[in-house]
């Protein structure tokens, strides 16, 4: 039987979807880090920083309450 955990230092990175969530999130992080740098005089840059946020969470709020199974092991 294959080990869940094997070639990932913790055992949720094992499920595709938790990877997703995390990828998704770091690349949330990093687009609003370079958003901010570019448009640093916007005077809405925290609204869109905001409603950036707001979206991400929405959007996986929805996948969980279509399928709450969804984190589980696959």
């Amino acid at each position: 039987m294959k080990n869940p955990r094997h070639g990932y230092p913790f055992g949720f990175l094992a499920k595709k979807w938790s990877r997703r969530f995390i990828g998704g999130f770091l690349a949330l992080v990093l687009m609003m880090t370079v958003i901010d740098r570019l448009f640093a005089d916007f005077e809405y840059i925290r609204l869109v920083d905001l409603v950036l946020i707001t979206a991400y969470g929405v959007v996986w709020s929805f996948l969980y309450w279509m399928r709450p199974d969804l984190f589980e092991d696959e």
